[in-house]
């Protein structure tokens, strides 16, 4: 800028550059595992430098909001991570919302960010029986028949106290090698696991019969001739 006096003085101002920011931050939003019913991993994603972690806060349905406290990512620019342990009992969708400030000078514009996990607490259920149901079996191998509700994912077995088989794929017969020993009650227990990692329980008993009837014949009361 150039100014000049009634003398005639040519006076100069210093130039000055600025750069005008009305642009509000965007915050993206991403939770894991969904469903949960333990840690919920949440991580925000900036769309401009901050001047802070965001503000996070989770509501589970039927309870108020709870904040999460938010770091910056290790090695990942503009990006924000923190954990939130989901509330028992109040299932169904949680939504995250997140705000930030950027580092415009005139004092930052606000964005701000949404997100949701599905929130399961619920333990599934199930039966298993042995033999369908039968009272007794001669043979440690028998048949489980299985039933659950929709959501299990994955079950394992053990004989009555014992270890646990690895988990696998959810069906509906299984064959299964009981205890070995004597004659005596056999039990089997399953675990069933759902999506979100909940695990419900169901066993079923069985009479092992492993004693081979004995009897005599006699003809005649016993004659030696007829």
């Amino acid at each position: 800028i150039k100014g000049t006096d009634t003398a005639g003085n040519a006076g100069y101002s210093r130039e000055m550059h600025f750069k005008a920011d009305a642009t509000v931050p965007a915050l993206s939003i991403t939770a894991a595992p969904s469903p949960a019913s333990g840690s919920v991993r949440i991580s925000v994603a900036a769309s401009e430098e901050l001047t802070g972690t965001p503000i996070v806060s989770v509501t589970q349905a039927g309870t108020a909001a709870v904040s999460v406290s938010m770091a910056a990512q290790t090695g990942y620019s503009r990006q924000y991570i923190g954990t939130y342990t989901v509330v028992s009992g109040f299932e169904g969708t949680a939504v995250i919302t997140a705000t930030g400030t950027d580092r415009s000078d005139n004092g930052g514009n606000i964005g701000t960010g949404s997100g949701s996990f599905a929130a399961d607490t619920t333990k599934p259920t199930g039966t298993v029986s042995i033999n369908s149901n039968a009272a007794y079996t001669t043979s440690l191998s028998v048949d489980l028949s299985l039933a659950y509700s929709i959501d299990v994912s994955s079950v394992r077995y053990r004989n009555g106290t014992g270890s646990w088989t690895p988990w696998e794929g959810a069906g509906s017969v299984r064959s299964f090698l009981l205890d070995t020993g004597g004659s005596g009650i056999r039990s089997v227990e399953m675990e069933m696991m759902d999506a979100a990692g909940n695990v419900g329980t169901a066993a079923d008993t069985i009479n092992y019969d492993a004693t081979t009837p004995t009897g005599t014949i006699t003809i005649a009361a016993g004659a030696v001739y007829a």
